[in-house]
């Protein structure tokens, strides 16, 4: 069970709702864990099935304001930066 949802128009208060939408169609009596289920090769960027609901807005914010490309550059090499710490 699962939905697509578009994280360009969503900021996290919206994704959050989204989530919950979907349990609530879950045929669980106690549907609370989710997970992001297509996350590889996302453009290049880290993503894991786990990732926090601000991290995928704040990473659907860069890519709309700066476009995939530029988006995915700046991400890359703060993701760098910050590895190299």
């Amino acid at each position: 069970m699962g939905e697509w949802i578009d994280l360009t128009v969503m900021d996290e208060n919206d994704l959050q709702d989204a989530i919950n939408k979907v349990l609530a169609q879950s045929n669980e009596e106690v549907a609370e864990e989710w997970e992001i289920a297509d996350y590889e090769r996302f453009y290049g960027l880290e993503i894991h099935r786990y990732s926090s609901v601000k991290t995928m807005v704040e990473l659907a914010e860069a890519i709309n304001q700066h476009g995939k490309i530029k988006a995915i550059r700046f991400l890359k090499s703060l993701l760098y930066m910050l590895l190299s710490l």
